[in-house]
């Protein structure tokens, strides 16, 4: 049984829990809050496993009560994004302040599919893990002398993937890495765009780095820092000794956009062994692929570990492969990056 607390501003989010519960016997509401202090109350009082929470237009629930939903016992958090105008800034907030993931309702699908979607969500999202949570406030134990030296290669790309619980490792990284120098880096996260494009004004801000929208068209030159689009997928093109990004147009069905894996098969038949890839949190395969091109060309692999992903599924599926070069977990991964950026 998943026991669920919610929190709402429309009443969308209760509506369609309530139908589910009809359906699926395994789900309980607990209690049902619609501002701040009443959900920090009912939190304590009825010990949820997972809270569902709906992003307030008004601002009227702080995104910071995760972390105070946190300090008292963390569970995993599900925004409910239901039909209209959304505040892409505070979903992104929330995801930054610890959420595992966000559901947002497909209009396009029967109410079934819908349901049927949003109850598969409930069950990924209450199987992350709740250590893995509070993983980016882990300080790392190991010195970075620990970590090999590769500056000899002169890795020119550098590309972070990931999936479900991956925004914060990736927040976490970029906000503990130096200057790229002459290298470039590309987040590839599976996202719609819109969110995306507020992620990486989030990420720029935060960091103070110049992080950009990756185009179609758009030339690479020496330290980048790039997010590929949502709406579609994008590989790295070559003409005469120009590298830019292009949008994917073969017939291999990329599943999920961005494409993890063609991004990185791109990257390693252009750059080869100058390339390193890392795959962080995330549910399913994406990325095997593109890791075992990387690997193959000679370049860098590195998977986050499971007791910091808060999803283990994609960082599973390449390990599970054996083309692997490093395991970390996500308070090592900026270490190893600063000795190859130095």
């Amino acid at each position: 049984m998943i026991k669920l607390l919610l929190v709402e501003n429309s009443g969308q989010v209760s509506l369609k829990v309530k139908d589910l519960i009809t359906k699926y016997k395994d789900l309980a509401i607990m209690d049902i809050s619609s501002n701040q202090s009443e959900c920090l109350d009912s939190y304590k009082t009825h010990h949820p496993d997972m809270v569902i929470m709906e992003p307030l237009l008004e601002g009227k629930i702080d995104p910071r009560i995760i972390k105070k939903i946190f300090e008292i016992r963390p569970v995993p958090v599900l925004i409910f994004i239901p039909p209209g105008p959304v505040n892409y800034d505070a979903v992104i907030e929330m995801l930054d302040m610890g959420a595992c993931d966000f559901f947002t309702m497909n209009t396009n699908l029967s109410l079934h599919e819908q349901d049927e979607q949003l109850y598969l969500r409930i069950r990924a999202v209450s199987l992350v893990s709740l250590h893995a949570l509070k993983s980016h406030l882990i300080k790392s134990e190991r010195s970075p002398m620990e970590f090999p030296i590769m500056t000899d290669k002169g890795y020119r790309m550098i590309i972070l993937g990931a999936s479900t619980g991956g925004p914060q490792g990736i927040s976490f990284i970029l906000k503990n890495i130096p200057k790229l120098g002459s290298n470039n880096l590309i987040v590839a996260l599976h996202m719609p765009q819109k969110f995306l494009l507020s992620f990486t004004r989030r990420l720029k801000k935060d960091t103070g780095l110049d992080i950009r929208m990756a185009e179609d068209g758009m030339e690479i030159y020496g330290g980048m820092i790039m997010v590929a689009p949502g709406d579609y997928s994008i590989v790295f093109d070559k003409r005469n000794s120009l590298i830019t990004i292009k949008k994917y147009n073969g017939t291999q069905s990329p599943g999920l956009h961005p494409s993890i894996d063609l991004l990185m098969s791109s990257a390693a038949t252009l750059y080869g062994n100058r390339t390193l890839g890392i795959i962080l949190s995330g549910m399913g395969k994406d990325g095997v692929e593109g890791m075992r091109a990387i690997h193959q060309s000679g370049g860098f692999t590195i998977a986050q570990d499971r007791n910091t992903s808060v999803v283990y599924g994609m960082p599973r599926a390449v390990k599970s492969e054996g083309f692997l070069n490093m395991v970390l977990g996500l308070p090592d991964i900026p270490l190893i990056l600063n000795n190859i950026l130095n």
